[in-house]
């Protein structure tokens, strides 16, 4: 089983974790989209804590003009870049990037194949230094709320190779370098962190849904 969020009132956040605020980064997950989500930009995941735009230093998200996904990354001007994510299918997506120069651009995979990265908008400035916490599925706040299945979600302190990244989908906690979090989410009531354990998330209104078809992780 995964997770199932409900497009509207779904939750699971933590508001102090630390660590997520790092300048190389990758994230990956197992997702299940129905629809964009709540008001179209239903959030994968992202490091930040309130429901404030300004308060996040980037994050995931679909985007209802489009119905294609963005990866925002908040500076004096905020990069914004697109990829496209399918709706109504089981995607093993992953985005790696390096935000200490601004001229770097994320790198995208979905299936265990590259994603064209289009820019939408060029990053100027350093990455602006937010609040703490994350949140899957939502904004912890509780806008912007995802519609449909999570599973696996990983996150690591350092850019992973390809390689390493659909390693890490097909057998979720395989690999290790820079994992700072591991959030397995088997069912409505498995929020745990296999790695970052003193940090809980706050669960409100999940529900079960069929599993990733992947590897259930060592």
């Amino acid at each position: 089983m995964s997770i199932d969020f409900n497009g509207s009132t779904s939750l699971l956040y933590h508001a102090t974790a630390a660590g997520y605020l790092v300048s190389t980064r990758t994230v990956l997950a197992w997702c299940y989209a129905d629809t964009a989500g709540e008001l179209g930009v239903g959030q994968l995941f992202g490091a930040e804590e309130t429901a404030a735009a300004a308060d996040y230093r980037w994050v995931l998200r679909y985007n209802n003009s489009t119905n294609l996904f963005r990866l925002f990354s908040n500076r004096t001007t905020d990069g914004i870049w697109q990829v496209a994510l399918p709706l109504t299918q089981w995607n093993a997506f992953g985005v790696s990037y390096d935000g200490g120069d601004v001229a770097n651009d994320p790198v995208a995979r979905n299936n265990f194949a590259p994603l064209t990265v289009t820019e939408i908008t060029a990053p100027v400035g350093a990455e602006a230094a937010s609040a703490t916490g994350y949140s899957i599925g939502c904004r912890s706040g509780g806008a912007n709320t995802w519609n449909g299945a999570i599973q696996h979600v990983q996150f690591f302190n350092v850019v992973l190779t390809a390689e390493e990244m659909d390693a890490a989908l097909r057998f979720p906690g395989s690999i290790r370098r820079g994992l700072v979090s591991w959030w397995p989410m088997y069912h409505a009531t498995y929020i745990a962190d296999h790695v970052n354990t003193a940090f809980l998330p706050t669960a409100t209104a999940l529900a079960n849904r069929d599993g990733a078809p992947c590897a259930l992780g060592w």
